[in-house]
């Protein structure tokens, strides 16, 4: 094989957008051909021409050239002109242009020798037409020449052809030698492209410098060819195009336009095709010509299989080998849309068997598997969908194989595999509905297999990949619909968090949902069984809290009676809690007794309430607060008079009254009372309210101090006289009657003082000494009315049983002193005025009875 040694100079392509991107251009040079690779994103390349030695390459973006130093054997000149990029070959060049999958190729053939102008002969050149012309040292030259082409020593056939060709360029020799030297490039281009470029320059060169060379109809062929295999099918549509102008040899007109017809359908244009197959057929009307199966295989592509038919009807060659592949593969389209299955199934099925690599060949066993399970024939037809996915993972025929395997076996797998099983289907960018269609097989197995949340993202990476179509509009559908599931499912979990999450997401999503009413509900429901789980913890307060606002905020809910009882059920609860706070839990249970009137606990509450107000009233009651006995009462009158203790409190309430001064209104009350106890012939008695049965001597002790108490403090006379009245406890009474008398005005206890004492004159003298005060002031009393003698008695009686530490004993001993004086017996006043100085020397009393003690002396001295 020849080598090509070859250098590569990379060149900066530089896109300025607000989105920067770089490309790059690589060129790589040899002696005959040189080939130029833009690096470049083929979306940007908006068209390209090429003719000659130039080509245009127009971008559909704006670019800056940073070009390198690079050597300028072959390649001109790379320049900038507007949005296009121009190169420039030297002018002995051939330039050709092809836009690939990732990638512009440029490539530049060069004659060996440079330029030939072959309008102009050569010093002793030999016209080609003369035949009879012989050179030995060129006629041993080509014979030499042909022995190696016979050895298949290539290498050495293109040396000794330039050789000869630099000898002999324009005569029989140079002919021969270059149309041999392009054949050794071609079959060197069995293994290398380089060599095919240098095979189509060479048969290209032949063609101008020998237009009327009988070996030129093979030229052409050869040059087209060689073209076609490079991919320049343009290129070798024109040299076929040549042909037709210049060859009139039907062998070679035949090739001429079926090449034509075959490229131009190659290249997506059917109708050029046909333009080219339908004037060959009308100018020269064959009988079975393999043009009508080209015709067919044109209309069958273009979809009109009617036409398809009748042209596949004029063409019945006896062998099917024969039938090119492509007029094969069209033919077999056709009888499967015609409805011939069994027809078609046998061509698909000798296509793909014979041709395994052609273009076809996946379709064909596609179309041979969907044929099959139409049949019935899932096991051969699965084989062969397998077949045509691993051989062609890549191709249209290969991707549908998948996507029909998937379709037939999905629940078989789980979605990893399906995954990876549809990957390539699911990536390719060639044909969006094989696209779709895989992607949603795969999104299918998850959701059957319940993963439904990697669903929904693979639904919308869907939706944001093909929006606006109706599979994306089917799938918003499914979304929705999972979206509301889960939630559902969630629900049914307990898991109310996640199940929240998904309501919140279908309406935020879908804020017309179908299923709104539901997803409310269902929302309703989550918020139900949260302040129920509250309740069923026994967290009545917070459980309260949270159901009271929910029903404040939601004044229609949908399960109205479900959280009406629930707030029942959770309102009595928290009420019970506060069992040991009786107020609080009054306050609570009339409040539930005013928002379920209806409720069967309502009669328990009352019935509580009830009992709460006795306990307290009772503890009330025992204060002896009569101000807050009756406000209590007026508070909670209606409760407390459906209680059993109707009377009693009443009784209660009435001696209350009475003890406060609102002697009408316990009046009132009395009289509207058939009870009779302490409490009710008290105040009747208090009140004289006839009849009453009041004794002061039918209570006990406690009974009798607990009614003087209350009574001195309204009616401190009464309660004396009640105190003088207990006979039960004689001592007791009197003891009582000394601390009122004590306490009483001045003008009630001057008017009761006197007679008092004289009741108690026949006591024993323990209560006597409980009225050492009152003997104290009576004798005050007397004093200054000058009862000299009553004041003495009295006095006597303070000093004999007050206790030594009164204070009094100064003032009660110089008044005794002064009332002796009074009387005339002024040595008992002496007595009783010395005691008073030593007994109390320092006290102001002490002072004045020494001046009546000197007095009384100098009385007695006088006399």
């Amino acid at each position: 094989m020849i080598k090509l040694p070859f250098k590569i100079f990379i060149l900066l392509l530089v896109f300025t957008s607000a989105m920067a991107s770089s490309g790059e251009i690589l060129i790589k040079e040899s002696s005959n051909v040189s080939e130029i690779i833009l690096k470049i994103p083929p979306s940007y390349v908006e068209d390209y021409t090429y003719k000659g030695d130039t080509a245009i390459i127009k971008f559909n973006k704006k670019f800056n050239l940073n070009l390198k130093d690079f050597n300028k054997k072959v390649l001109k000149e790379i320049t900038k002109n507007g949005n296009s990029l121009v190169v420039k070959a030297n002018p002995w060049s051939s330039i050709f242009v092809a836009k690939e999958q990732d990638q512009i190729r440029i490539v530049i053939a060069n004659n060996p020798k440079g330029k030939i102008d072959i309008n102009v002969n050569t010093t002793a050149a030999i016209p080609v037409e003369d035949q009879t012309y012989k050179n030995e040292e060129s006629e041993k030259l080509l014979t030499q020449l042909k022995n190696k082409f016979k050895d298949k020593d290539y290498e050495a056939v293109i040396t000794l052809a330039d050789k000869l060709i630099e000898k002999n360029p324009l005569d029989k020799y140079g002919e021969e030698a270059l149309f041999i030297q392009g054949l050794s490039y071609l079959e060197l281009g069995k293994e290398s492209d380089k060599a095919l470029f240098s095979a189509a320059s060479t048969f290209d060169e032949f063609i101008r410098k020998f237009p009327r060379s009988k070996l030129l109809p093979e030229a052409m062929l050869k040059s087209a060819e060689t073209k076609e295999k490079l991919g320049f099918k343009n290129e070798a549509i024109f040299v076929y195009q040549e042909m037709i102008k210049n060859v009139k040899d039907e062998k070679y007109l035949n090739i001429a336009y079926t090449k034509i017809g075959e490229l131009f359908s190659e290249l997506g244009q059917p109708d050029k095709a046909l333009k080219y197959f339908t004037d060959y057929l009308q100018k020269t009307k064959p009988e079975n010509s393999p043009i009508y199966g080209y015709v067919g295989s044109i209309y069958a592509q273009k979809g009109d299989f009617e036409k398809a038919s009748d042209f596949f009807s004029k063409y019945k060659p006896k062998k099917i080998d024969e039938i090119t592949p492509s007029t094969l593969y069209w033919m077999a389209v056709t009888y499967e849309h015609k409805g011939d299955e069994d027809a078609a199934l046998k061509l698909f099925t000798t296509f793909y068997n014979k041709y395994q690599d052609n273009n076809y060949t996946d379709m064909a066993m596609y179309k041979s598997g969907e044929i099959l399970l139409k049949k019935g024939k899932n096991d051969i037809a699965l084989d062969i969908l397998k077949d045509a996915k691993n051989k062609f993972p890549q191709k249209k025929g290969g991707l549908l194989a998948a996507i029909k395997i998937a379709e037939l076996t999905l629940s078989s797998k789980d979605p990893e595999y399906w995954s990876i099983f549809l990957s390539d289907a699911m990536k390719n960018d060639t044909d969006v509905n094989i696209s779709m269609k895989a992607t949603q097989l795969y999104i299918q197995s998850l959701l059957n297999s319940k993963r439904y949340k990697e669903g929904l993202i693979e639904i919308d990476k869907f939706i944001n990949k093909f929006p606006d179509t109706t599979d994306s509009k089917r799938f918003l559908g499914k979304k929705e619909e999972i979206i509301f599931n889960l939630a559902s499912e969630y629900f049914g979990k307990g898991d109310m968090a996640q199940a929240s999450t998904y309501i919140d997401r279908l309406i935020n999503e879908f804020p017309k949902t179908k299923y709104l009413a539901e997803a409310l509900k269902l929302k309703e429901e989550m918020e139900y069984s949260r302040i129920k789980s509250l309740y069923d913890n026994k967290k009545y307060a917070d459980a309260l809290k949270n159901i009271e606002k929910y029903l404040t905020s939601n004044k229609n809910p949908i399960l109205r009676d479900k959280w009406y009882q629930l707030w029942e059920d959770i309102f009595f609860a928290y009420i019970n809690s506060l069992k040991s706070d009786p107020i609080k839990f009054g306050l609570n249970a009339r409040q539930f007794i005013t928002l379920f009137p209806n409720s069967k606990r309502v009669a328990e509450l009352k019935d509580q309430i009830t009992k709460n107000l006795q306990n307290e009233f009772e503890s009330i009651l025992k204060t002896n607060d009569y101000y807050t006995i009756i406000v209590f009462y007026q508070k909670n009158r209606n409760d407390l008079d459906r209680s059993d203790k109707r009377e009693y409190y009443i009784s209660k309430v009435a001696y209350a009254l009475y003890m406060v001064g609102e002697k009408e209104k316990s009046a009132q009350l009395i009289k509207s009372i058939k009870l009779v106890n302490d409490e009710t012939e008290f105040v009747r008695y208090m009140l004289n309210i006839t009849p009453n049965r009041f004794n002061i001597n039918n209570y006990n002790e406690d009974q009798f101090q607990k009614i003087i108490s209350d009574l001195r403090k309204t009616n401190s006379l009464k309660a004396y006289q009640l105190s003088l009245d207990y006979s039960r406890n004689k001592p007791l009474g009197i003891k009582s009657a000394i601390d009122i008398l004590e306490n009483m005005d001045s003008a009630d206890k001057m008017v009761n003082l006197d007679n008092f004492l004289k009741i108690i004159e026949k006591q024993p003298d323990n209560i006597k000494k409980s009225a050492y005060r009152l003997y104290f002031k009576s004798a005050e009393n007397v004093f200054i009315s000058k009862n000299y003698q009553n004041a003495i008695k009295n006095y006597l009686n303070y000093i004999k049983y007050a206790p030594k530490d009164d204070p009094n004993h100064p003032e009660a001993l110089y008044f005794l002193g002064k009332s002796y004086i009074a009387t005339g017996d002024n040595d008992l006043a002496l007595k009783y005025l010395t005691d008073l100085t030593k007994r109390f020397p320092n006290n102001q009393y002490a002072t004045l009875a020494k001046y009546e003690i000197e007095d009384i002396k100098w009385k007695k001295l006088k006399k």
